[in-house]
């Protein structure tokens, strides 16, 4: 159980992640080049989280094409390792 809430919990950050890249256009350098400018940008999203419709359900949507993905290829490995069986 706690396997599946850190693979859940980082296929969360990874949206979130995605999400930064895609619509704000940073990358992985901008937190280490950056970090004030990142910081501003999260802080102003989590001041008032609902009210940022599309953000919310940008992280959602593919939180959940992720796990979806995730759960099809956990389940395509077992199917391979009972058929070697």
């Amino acid at each position: 159980a706690v396997g599946w809430l850190v693979v859940i919990f980082s296929l969360f950050l990874s949206s979130v992640g995605i999400y930064l890249g895609r619509v704000w256009r940073l990358n992985s350098w901008d937190v280490v080049e950056r970090p004030r400018l990142v910081g501003a940008l999260l802080r102003s999203g989590l001041d008032n989280p609902l009210s940022h419709h599309y953000p919310i359900a940008f992280v959602l949507a593919f939180c959940g094409l992720l796990t979806l993905v995730y759960v099809g290829l956990y389940g395509f490995a077992a199917i391979a390792a009972t058929a070697r069986r």
